[in-house]
């Protein structure tokens, strides 16, 4: 792993997180395998939304390769599906799950947002 940030802690949990862990070449070539098989990953580039979703929180996402997969979770109890990144920019507080791998660097983000 070589970075791991949590500010989790603030009222009701608010905070957020990034992991990031960057993989040898062989380990990345199996990971983005099992990413193209798993239908909760999804081919980048981020859609808008979750661009613009994203520019809220803390940690800036760092500009990515066009190669690499994306994975989504809106885990506000307003969701009625938490794959639709669209709703989350029409409400007062985020709570989603943004998973990301760079297929060049090898490497695998891992946000989460809660406000």
């Amino acid at each position: 792993m070589v970075t791991n940030i949590d500010t989790h802690g603030g009222f009701l949990g608010d905070g957020d997180a990034l992991k990031k862990v960057v993989y040898d070449e062989e380990t990345g070539r199996g990971i983005q395998k099992k990413l193209s098989d798993d239908e909760d990953w999804s081919l980048l580039p981020l859609t808008d939304d979750l661009k613009r979703a994203s520019i809220y929180c803390d940690y800036e996402i760092p500009r990515l390769s066009e190669n690499g997969y994306y994975y989504f979770y809106d885990r506000n109890f307003e969701s009625v599906n938490p794959k639709d990144a669209a709703p989350v920019m029409h409400r007062y507080s985020y709570n989603f799950t943004l998973g990301i791998y760079d297929s060049e660097e090898n490497a695998l983000y891992w946000f989460e947002f809660d406000t």
